[in-house]
């Protein structure tokens, strides 16, 4: 008799142990399957952009500098998009002497933004030009992104003689860039509208440093039909002269 009473108790202890395991085993099943249908559905919404091809394309030599070098352009295109991402490098063997990326296309009516009628020899022709003055060539590179009504917009890639490189200078870089080699000057113009422009004009050394930089502000006063001219000159990016002028129209 007490065989078959501890058998009972076994067997109870037993059916109340069973549904906490099966309740446990559902619990755990149905967090991780909640788990992975919020993976599955994340998945679903979320955007790949699949890269479609990547070309390469590069110059000829050519001797900038004493440097033998060649450009080296490479264009990535996503799927069903003309436009990319454009890498423009200046090599030496395996040295990269300059870095430029820019938004490019397959057919775009700046060539410089255009990967199939990219010419290195027009581009390297239409770039190559003593900014600073310190008898090294230097880089000055479209960019059509910036540019617009403002006028043209180029960067600045100055050359390093000790490093051997072309540096972004964002200093010199600007709209409309235009090299006075007899007073050594650079100057750069940009307007908003009609009514407003700026023009900036950085004086150089014999050895390329900036001696002083003259900013010219010009803004035409719609309610007095008066233009006002502001005139600034910084040393060492510091305002050191001021001078206001307004005239009649």
């Amino acid at each position: 008799m007490k065989k078959f009473i501890y058998i009972f108790i076994i067997l109870l202890l037993a059916n109340c142990k069973n549904p906490k395991v099966t309740e446990n085993l559902v619990v755990q099943k149905t967090e991780k399957d909640s788990t992975n249908q919020s993976k599955q559905k994340y998945n679903k919404t979320e955007i790949i952009y699949k890269k479609q091809d990547t070309l390469i394309k590069t110059s000829e030599p050519f001797i900038i500098n004493n440097i033998k070098c060649y450009w080296k352009l490479t264009f990535i295109v996503y799927e069903g998009n003309e436009y990319g991402e454009g890498i423009l490098e200046l090599k030496n063997k395996n040295k990269t002497l300059l870095n430029n990326s820019r938004n490019l296309s397959s057919n775009d009516s700046y060539y410089q933004h255009n990967f199939s009628n990219f010419h290195f020899e027009s581009f390297t022709i239409d770039s190559k030009e003593d900014l600073n003055f310190d008898g090294f060539k230097d880089f000055k590179i479209f960019d059509k992104e910036p540019s617009g009504s403002a006028g043209m917009f180029y960067w600045a890639y100055i050359f390093n003689p000790k490093k051997k490189v072309f540096e972004l200078n964002k200093e010199l870089s600007g709209y409309e860039l235009e090299v006075n080699k007899v007073e050594k000057t650079l100057s750069s113009y940009a307007k908003n509208g009609f009514g407003y422009n700026v023009n900036s004009i950085i004086h150089f050394d014999k050895i390329g440093k900036i001696k002083y930089t003259e900013l010219i502000e010009r803004e035409i006063i719609d309610t007095t039909n008066f233009v006002k001219t502001t005139y600034k000159k910084l040393i060492n990016n510091k305002v050191v002269k001021t001078k206001n002028r307004n005239y009649e129209i």
